[in-house]
């Protein structure tokens, strides 16, 4: 029994001895702390670090967000494109209808309008911007203004005001004499143009988009001219993007003898003549 407790009291010492050296080591679970608080620290971001990323991010949206921009100004002058050419075909319908004329109204004329009833004007050079009311018959108005309006511009649906982002050129309201060298006010060359007067159909500028809604900022200006590139519809029909400002000289209209004349309105020789 002796030798039997001597062995029982040698064993206990040998695991108490184990114990004190576990436990001098932090026991069993401090092992798993250390590994916790380590990763703990990896994950975690310093200040420095939070403000290098938040940075990048900066940097990035600067680059990123003005080319975006562009692409959306890009998309929507392509919209405004496709509305001229639907105008352009809408102008050949017209024309067809009226052996060969141009939409023409004189002064006082009633017209349908998107208001819903008629309307009328005593100035004879409104028809650059009242001559939707020509063509309903042919392109109905529609809620949001349809190929009327060019993409993000706004107008109450009934409203009489501006009823389109197209000007028409004055260019085929009058007879081309009066914007030759020498001519006067007279009346009698306020009367419509025709399509086999038109000598350079590519090169005249029947439609263009005066609004530009969808540049985001005001419209820039060279003298009395818009700079900004600007939707267009031809003669011919095919439509493209050019500046006012860089159209041919303007012919001064003798019934605004006091008014510089307007690229694209008073081009040299009218129907005759070509702005680009």
């Amino acid at each position: 029994m002796t030798r039997k407790n001597q062995k029982i009291g040698r064993e206990r010492a040998a695991v108490r001895v184990r114990g004190g050296a576990l436990a001098g080591a932090g026991g069993p679970d401090s092992g798993s702390r250390a590994a916790r608080r380590l990763g703990a620290a990896a994950a975690a971001f310093s200040l420095v670090e939070l403000l290098v990323v938040i940075g990048i991010i900066g940097l990035l949206l600067a680059i990123l967000l003005p080319a975006i921009a562009e692409v959306r100004r890009t998309a929507r002058q392509a919209v405004s494109l496709s509305n001229l050419r639907a105008l352009g075909v809408g102008f050949a319908e017209y024309t067809e209808l009226f052996s060969g004329a141009y939409p023409f109204m004189s002064a006082g004329q009633a017209v349908a309008f998107g208001c819903g009833g008629t309307i009328s004007t005593s100035d004879y050079w409104h028809v650059s911007w009242y001559w939707p009311g020509l063509l309903y018959g042919i392109i109905p108005p529609s809620e949001s203004g349809g190929v009327y309006l060019s993409p993000t511009a706004t107008r109450p649906f009934g409203s009489c005001g501006w009823p389109s982002s197209y000007l028409y050129s004055l260019s085929f309201v009058a007879r081309p004499e009066l914007w030759m060298s020498g001519a006067v006010a007279d009346e009698g060359l306020l009367a419509a143009t025709y399509v086999h007067e038109v000598r350079q159909p590519s090169r005249k500028v029947l439609l263009w988009d005066a609004e530009l809604p969808y540049l985001g900022r005001e419209r820039r200006y060279r003298g009395e001219d818009v700079a900004d590139a600007s939707p267009m519809a031809f003669a011919d029909g095919h439509a493209e993007v050019r500046a006012p400002a860089d159209a041919t000289d303007p012919m001064l209209n003798p019934f605004f003898p006091e008014s510089p004349p307007h690229r694209l309105h008073d081009t040299a020789e009218g129907v005759y003549g070509r702005d680009y």
